[in-house]
Parts: structure tokens; C-alpha cells; sequence
């Protein structure tokens, strides 16, 4: 029989660049190179608030999880959430009366209409559940073997089994 070795901990992403994987590596580079180009166009007081606020981003999308789930995987699950519409109404393009115009109900007479009590199934129902006697035609009594027929069966007496019915 050949081996094989099974793969373990496929859910655990390579570590690629240090301590990181490269997701990781790319939000935080990202943060980064974000903050190099900010520190060139804006006031040294701006570029401090954008630094910092985009190294938050970057740390929480690199590194946090929320029920095991990446943050960035929960952020567009939340987007997806938002820009899709809440509200499902069905819009019926068929009319109702040329759905059912081909077909013909046909009325029956009173006396013919089964009501409860008559109903030959549950008066079935009712006599094979509620009588202790067989239902004549459908069920025969079930004969019971006697203590003495099995004494005489064990013992090899030959005689002939003695049955009797219950019902």
C-alpha cells in the first residue's frame, strides 16, 4: 500500500515576507506607500492624520479577524450588504383569468358530496383500530400455538400441534 502524506492546516495562508503573509505585506506596503506620497503633497500636520489613519486601516485589514474571518472578507460581505437592495417584491406579468381560462370546474350535485361520518376509509380505519374480531374477507385470525403443542414439538412426541384461535 502506498503513502501518501495529508495535507494539515490548509486553512493557514504561507508565511511569505517575515512574520507575514504576503496580503499582510501588501496592506501594510500599501499604508506605506500611501503615507510616502501624502508626505510630498500635503501639510505636515495633514500627512500625520493620514498616515495614522491609513496605518489603522492597513493593521486592521492585515491582521484582525472577526469569527475567524479576515476583516477585509467581513468589509465586503458589509459593502455587499448595503448596496443591494433590502426590499424583494414579486411583480406577476401573467394574468390571472388567461391562467386558468382552459379550465372547467364542474359543480356536484349535494347528495352526492361525502361528509365526514360516511367516509368508507375512516369507517375502516376506525373498525380495524377499535374491534377485537377479524374484518370479514380481509384478515383471518392468527392461530396461537399452545404450551403443551411446544412441550410435544421439543420432545419429539410426533403428535400433531395443537393450535387454538384467540379471537
Amino acid at each position: 500500500v502506498m503513502q501518501f502524506q495529508v495535507p494539515q492546516f490548509i486553512d493557514v495562508e504561507d508565511k511569505i515576507i517575515g512574520p507575514m503573509t504576503l496580503k499582510q505585506f501588501l496592506f501594510i506596503a500599501g499604508a506605506g506607500a500611501l503615507s510616502f506620497m501624502t508626505f510630498f503633497a500635503f501639510a505636515f500636520w495633514l500627512w500625520i492624520v493620514v498616515t495614522v489613519l491609513a496605518g489603522i486601516v492597513a493593521v486592521t485589514l492585515a491582521f484582525v479577524r472577526f469569527n475567524g474571518r479576515p476583516m477585509i472578507v467581513m468589509l465586503g460581505a458589509m459593502f455587499k450588504y448595503l448596496w443591494k437592495p433590502k426590499l424583494y417584491l414579486w411583480r406577476h406579468s401573467v394574468d390571472q383569468k388567461s391562467l386558468f381560462s382552459g379550465i372547467k370546474i364542474e359543480k356536484l350535485p349535494a347528495s352526492s358530496a361525502k361528509t365526514a361520518g360516511t367516509n368508507p376509509l375512516k369507517k375502516l380505519f376506525l373498525r380495524l383500530n377499535t374491534s377485537k374480531e377479524a374484518v370479514a374477507g380481509r384478515e383471518k385470525a392468527s392461530p396461537v400455538v399452545t404450551q403443551l403443542a411446544i412441550k410435544n414439538k421439543m420432545h419429539g412426541s410426533g403428535g400433531e400441534v395443537a393450535t387454538k384461535s384467540v379471537f
